[in-house]
């Protein structure tokens, strides 16, 4: 299986993570666990779109090892994704996250981000009905 260290330069839910410690991390995730390292594959500074991301989905028997689990909790990244559930079994993707310590395929990890999206919504709603609460 190859592997594809995934990095993102960009603010994600307010975490912006220097590219050389989730590489760093990358490394030692590799080396705990058996898998090969690669140089990582680093997402576009600019923008919303994630053409790194959708072009690492396309391969097939494939590892991801990414710093953190919301790098994929975006609009964007849900759809790049969820367009490869229908794959699933078929092509073989595993996603590991070197902070979280864990391992997802696509059905868990699009789980995880829809569950994320929900609860996100209903906190950002909460916060609004709150502030306005206040006013009296």
């Amino acid at each position: 299986m190859k592997t594809v260290i995934y990095v993102n330069p960009r603010d994600c839910h307010g975490l912006k993570i220097p590219l050389k410690t989730q590489t760093k991390q990358a490394k030692d995730f590799c080396n705990e666990n058996k898998l090969e390292f690669s140089l990582p594959t680093t997402e576009n500074w600019y923008g919303k779109d994630l053409k790194i991301l959708e072009s690492i989905f396309k391969e097939k028997d494939l590892n991801i090892i990414t710093f953190s689990e919301l790098f994929f909790c975006s609009n964007e990244a849900y759809k790049i994704i969820s367009k490869h559930k229908n794959l699933f079994p078929k092509n073989n993707i595993l996603i590991y996250t070197t902070y979280e310590n864990k391992k997802y395929n696509l059905i868990n990890i699009i789980n995880f981000i829809e569950s994320f999206m929900r609860s996100y919504k209903f906190r950002s709603r909460f916060k609004k009905i709150k502030k306005k609460i206040s006013y009296f």
